[in-house]
């Protein structure tokens, strides 16, 4: 059984079981949001945080939910060389 999440980022309706599409330009790629089974950081199993879109160099696009460390995130991402951009889609206003 797949659970069904959604979430706000702006004012677009993300559902994680369903492709998206870009939320800067609108045009057609294939963007997901990446399900909590995948991660594995601890924190980022707990709400609360930013939401983070990752774009590489072949056009798709992970968006994460739940980051703690924006700066962090990015940085270590962009060191895989396959990563094009690290994009802040909602940031946590305690940042």
């Amino acid at each position: 059984m797949q659970r069904q999440q959604k979430y706000f980022v702006g004012d677009v309706l993300l559902d994680r079981s369903v492709e998206l599409t870009n939320l800067e330009d609108k045009t057609m790629s294939k963007s997901y949001i990446v399900d909590q089974s995948f991660r594995t950081n601890p924190k980022s199993h707990v709400e609360g945080g930013s939401n983070v879109m990752v774009r590489y160099h072949s056009g798709e696009e992970r968006i994460y939910t739940n980051i703690k460390n924006v700066n962090s995130y990015c940085k270590v991402a962009l060191k895989n060389p396959l990563v094009k951009e690290c994009q802040v889609l909602k940031s946590n206003t305690n940042e």
